[in-house]
């Protein structure tokens, strides 16, 4: 895999990293929750976004799915 390659799939996963770690926050009921959702707001944007679609060929709307279905499991 080139540099490029690798460094494209580190910025997708941390992405998808932050959002879970987010979810957490925000279902915990934890003091930064205000934060967290802001920034869950900002990573569905990235996941929209034209930059995500030059990472990654990745279906933008199945990444989402998946991470609400991760979600709505750990309830």
């Amino acid at each position: 895999m080139s540099p490029y390659k690798k460094l494209a799939t580190a910025i997708v996963m941390q992405a998808i990293t932050d959002f879970r770690k987010d979810i957490k926050i925000v279902k915990g009921g934890k003091r930064k929750k205000d934060a967290a959702l802001k920034d869950m707001q900002d990573i569905l944007e990235f996941f929209k976004s034209d930059w995500f679609t030059v990472l990654t060929d990745l279906s933008p709307d199945l990444v989402i799915d998946k991470l609400k279905e991760e979600a709505s499991n750990d309830i």
